[in-house]
């Protein structure tokens, strides 16, 4: 089994809520496990698409888990998630103090955004170090040195999570578009992008924003198709999403 994701989440029984009698669930769970999940995709997905690089193999696990717990109890595998769990100390009040927000479920809009993102990205950071530093279950093999060069590589650049999804050249016009993808802890953002044969961008745009979760921009964009000097930018069941005219 290749060793393919890499997620950062607070463990769901630290944070019960018991709910009125007569509820159809006896505890529901704080809205900080929703909104740590969302606000950290953009570090998991830089860590997985750098952990795909390596090709590693294990043997019962496709995901390492970094959980924030009050009480860490170390290394656990969970055998039906494909996943290993390695426990760290979640410093809530910290955590609080770089977001003091809660987000109302189900979220409508935006989430409330991070305002000091590299102090954000960086308290991140430390808890993802600390977990894969301190690991020494020599049951269960993990890349550990490369875990810690790629948190010191996104360190290094700023914590910038970008990648360009597509990109095309408009037969007869001298431009290449791309797509280009931004995630943050705040939101994803995709960019329309226009550069002539020098490299020098001469158009772009936000043309969609969502929430920090694949599971919310993943399916609403695909692939750039250039027809009647017309840009048209398509999701992944074939809608359309964008279309300019060059003309």
């Amino acid at each position: 089994m290749k060793l393919r994701h890499f997620f950062i989440g607070l463990d769901s029984d630290d944070f019960l809520i018991k709910n009125p009698p007569g509820s159809e669930f006896p505890y529901s769970v704080k809205p900080i496990v929703s909104d740590f999940s969302f606000l950290t995709h953009y570090f998991g997905d830089y860590m997985s698409r750098s952990i795909r690089k390596l090709s590693f193999d294990t043997n019962d696990f496709n995901a390492l888990v970094i959980r924030g717990r009050k009480e860490p109890r170390g290394t656990i595998l969970k055998s039906h998630f494909k996943s290993l769990n390695l426990e760290v100390y979640f410093n809530e009040k910290l955590f609080k103090d770089l977001y003091p927000f809660k987000n109302d479920y189900p979220i409508g809009g935006l989430l409330h955004p991070v305002i000091k993102q590299t102090e954000f990205s960086e308290f991140l950071h430390n808890l993802c170090y600390e977990g894969i530093n301190n690991y020494s279950d020599e049951k269960f093999r993990i890349p550990k040195k490369e875990l810690l060069e790629s948190f010191e590589e996104f360190k290094g650049i700023g914590f910038i999570n970008e990648w360009i999804h597509k990109r095309k050249g408009l037969t007869g016009t001298g431009l290449t578009a791309y797509l280009v993808c931004s995630l943050t802890a705040n939101s994803f953002k995709l960019k329309l992008s226009l550069k002539d044969k020098i490299k020098q961008e001469i158009f772009a745009e936000t043309i969609l924003e969502t929430l920090p979760s694949s599971n919310h921009y993943h399916n609403e964009f695909k692939d750039i198709k250039f027809k009647n000097q017309e840009i048209i930018v398509t999701k992944r069941d074939g809608d359309e999403l964008f279309r300019m005219n060059l003309g």
